[in-house]
């Protein structure tokens, strides 16, 4: 009490004030530092130890700890600081305390918050309470374990395919690439091309949002999902023509791989010649639904002029019912701009 009226009276600080006997033996110095640095001392390490018991109940709001404690410990350190000399193994102690416990709860943190994805917080969080840490000017063991879980936390922002981000991303690629392979080998019906564009359609527009749509690896996925779906609905809708052909003893020619059909009898009633049977209009009523959902669908331009004949022959064909229903226009907003 006597040191520090007298201090507060002559407007000298402690460093000052320590100072003055710097010519004395060692033993009155390192008796009077101890007595000025006991306290702040202790203040810290209590501090430490109240923000480990809270950062092992909570891990994931390990990150406002660390600012309690700085902003409870900040005055001591720099009392601290002005006791002892740079480098004093005393003060190195106690910095190196703190900073441990702070880079304890970095690492708590940054492992227990599952979304690290580039454009979220705990990413550059974890990388101030790092800084933090180093500002304390840590030697040793700490210090080297600091350098090394800011390098680790540093790739989340430097390697992007190496977040949560990516991950899910490949997941959703992996989906499609997934139905594409079992779509190749249980395909059969054009209920089945429906159901496997229904899926895709939906994995695809996330891959596109993420990756952007000149993306190869979205056009690619989407290109080969069309290419498929289209060869089932023409096969299916060729095998049925095929059926009446031989069901109405007439003959009809399918043109390349479309659906374009033509009668090569034209004396004939036109009653007594169309294929508007019930299984007919069932199977094109299907590949019309599948033609609209493909058209939705990212296509390279070849399979595109494709994909254009193919929807013009299915409606010629419609146009072949007895009963002609009204061909919807697809004016979905999310159509892809080739």
């Amino acid at each position: 009490e006597l040191v520090s009226s007298y201090l507060n009276k002559e407007e000298m600080t402690i460093k000052e004030f320590i100072l003055l006997f710097d010519n004395y033996p060692n033993d009155i110095l390192a008796s009077l530092k101890k007595n000025f640095s006991e306290s702040p001392v202790n203040k810290i390490e209590q501090e430490i130890n109240k923000t480990a018991q809270k950062r092992k109940e909570n891990p994931q709001e390990a990150n406002k700890f660390v600012e309690e404690l700085f902003r409870n410990t900040n005055q001591e350190i720099k009392l601290l600081n002005s006791i002892y000399k740079t480098g004093d193994i005393k003060f190195q102690l106690i910095a190196n305390k703190l900073a441990s416990e702070i880079i304890d709860c970095t690492i708590d943190y940054f492992n227990s918050n599952p979304n690290k994805d580039i454009d979220n917080y705990p990413v550059y969080t974890a990388l101030k309470m790092v800084k933090l840490a180093l500002s304390l000017r840590p030697t040793g063991q700490v210090k080297e374990r600091i350098l090394k879980t800011e390098e680790i936390i540093q790739e989340w922002v430097d390697i992007p395919p190496k977040n949560e981000k990516e991950k899910r991303k490949d997941e959703d690629i992996e989906f499609v690439e997934n139905e594409l392979y079992n779509f190749k080998r249980n395909g059969k019906s054009i209920s089945d091309a429906i159901s496997f564009l229904k899926k895709c359609n939906k994995k695809l527009g996330i891959i596109r949002d993420k990756l952007g749509k000149n993306n190869e690896d979205y056009k690619t996925l989407s290109n080969a999902v069309v290419i498929n779906a289209q060869e089932i609905i023409i096969k299916v809708v060729n095998n049925m023509i095929d059926f009446l052909n031989n069901r109405y003893d007439e003959t009809y020619i399918i043109e390349g791989n479309g659906f374009v059909i033509y009668s090569q009898s034209d004396d004939k009633e036109s009653n007594d010649i169309n294929i508007s049977g019930f299984l007919l209009d069932h199977v094109l009523d299907q590949a019309l639904e599948a033609t609209l959902l493909i058209e939705n669908f990212f296509m390279y331009n070849d399979v595109r002029e494709h994909f254009e004949k193919n929807k013009d022959a299915l409606k010629n064909l419609y146009g072949q019912k007895v009963l002609t229903p009204e061909i919807p226009e697809n004016n979905s907003s999310e159509k892809d701009n080739y």
